[in-house]
């Protein structure tokens, strides 16, 4: 699967994760390493925003 700007991906933020149980979250890709080595997903939740980047 090729990774494109604006996507929205399902994945578990590092910030999130808690005694084994990963929560799931939907991201929207909003940079992209110019050699496709990562990306930046961005979280939006009720009490704000934040960022994580992931590789795949």
């Amino acid at each position: 699967m090729k990774i494109r700007l604006g996507d929205r991906v399902w994945k578990t933020p590092y910030a999130l994760r808690e005694n084994g149980k990963d929560k799931l979250l939907e991201g929207t890709v909003i940079w992209i390493h110019p050699k496709g080595r990562f990306y930046v997903l961005r979280f939006d939740l009720p009490g704000g925003s934040f960022c994580e980047s992931f590789s795949e």
